[in-house]
Formats: C-alpha cells, sequence, structure tokens
C-alpha cells in the first residue's frame, strides 16, 4: 500500500469519478498547460496493469489522499503478462539522463525498435509502457537527441512530438529524411495543438 496525501485545495465531488481519464482537467479548463492532466492517468494505468487499485479521499479546503494498492508477487499474473528486464542503455548524450533504450530478455535482434522522441516525461513514459513489451524502446528528450539516436539505432518506426526544444518535430522529420539511411522509417507526429 503506498498513500500520498497533500493540504491542497481539495477536488469538488462532481468530478472524483472522471480525474483518471487523460487530460480531463484540460477538457474543463482550455486555458490550462497542454501538459497537464495525463499524470494521474499514467499511475491508473500503471496500477491497472500490475493488477492493483488506487482510490482517492478528498476534502474542498483540507487536501486530497490518494491510496495505490498493488499485490506482492507474481502469482497475480499470467505468464504473459510480464518479462524479466535484462539491462537498460542509457543514451551516450549528456545533456539528459531521459534517454534510455530499454531491452527486454528477448534478443535485441529478434525484435523491431521504436525511438520516441518527446520532451515531457509524462508522456514519453506513457507511450513507452504502451509498447516495451513488443518493441525495443529507445527514448529521446529532445529532437537533436532523437535526431543522433534514429542514425545510430535506426529504429524500425519513430514517434516524436511536434513543438520540441532545440529542434521541433518538423525539423526531425526533415534532415532524416535527407538521409538515405532513414529516409524509410515511418515517423508519426504527435501534436496537442487543436484546430481553430
Amino acid at each position: 500500500m503506498i498513500r500520498i496525501s497533500d493540504n491542497g485545495v481539495g477536488i469538488p465531488v462532481g468530478i472524483l469519478d472522471h480525474i483518471f481519464e487523460p487530460f480531463f482537467i484540460r477538457r474543463l479548463n482550455p486555458i490550462v498547460s497542454t501538459q497537464q492532466g495525463i499524470g494521474l492517468y499514467i499511475v491508473k494505468h500503471a496500477v491497472d496493469i500490475h493488477h492493483g487499485f488506487i482510490t482517492v479521499d478528498s476534502k474542498i479546503g483540507e487536501g486530497s489522499c490518494f491510496t495505490v494498492y498493488i499485490p506482492e508477487g507474481k502469482e497475480y499474473f499470467d505468464g504473459d503478462e510480464y518479462e524479466t528486464v535484462s539491462g537498460v542503455v542509457k543514451s551516450e548524450s549528456k545533456k539528459t539522463d531521459f534517454c534510455r533504450a530499454v531491452e527486454e530478455t528477448k534478443s535485441k535482434k529478434s525484435r523491431h525498435s521504436i525511438l520516441i522522441i518527446e520532451d515531457n516525461g509524462e508522456v514519453r513514459e506513457y507511450i513507452r509502457s504502451l509498447f516495451f513489451r513488443q518493441y525495443t524502446v529507445y527514448e529521446a528528450a529532445d529532437g537533436e537527441e532523437g535526431v543522433d539516436m534514429a542514425f545510430k539505432y535506426l529504429p524500425t518506426i519513430i514517434i516524436s512530438d511536434i513543438m520540441m526544444p532545440i529542434k521541433n518535430g518538423i525539423e526531425c522529420v526533415s534532415e532524416l529524411r535527407r538521409e538515405y539511411t532513414t529516409a524509410h522509417i515511418p515517423i508519426i507526429i504527435l501534436t496537442a495543438k487543436g484546430g481553430g
């Protein structure tokens, strides 16, 4: 059991049933940052895949208390629901510790790979959680680092944010398309911007 509490403003009863939905806060108030509203969704997703559950108690003006329950041991999982991590390979770049390649127990040569280029750590972690069982996953926290990793690892597919520091997603695509070794790699561009 993990319990986290605060003495903040509290959460209104009317929205307690929705706080684990992605970007729910942004839907209530479109003025808030585009990076808000995915944290609790990621927590709920992580708890669910571990066969646990999460509860929240909150009072307006007094604060909130989140309690996470996760069962111990592997007996709660089916055999295909988990893999043993054999190692973590960090990016050679000194800019950030967020860039890393995660290798699972299956042979790297027998798996396709995916490169996630995303400056928001929570979003990057969420995308990684969707694919790490099927792909060798590489991560970069900005566009320049992402391009370097694409040249180095030649991933099967790339998922890139469009708004990033140093190099944005469009600049990444342009640079990778100019090179023979990376021009063939499919690239999915993500954006939190809405239409006008």
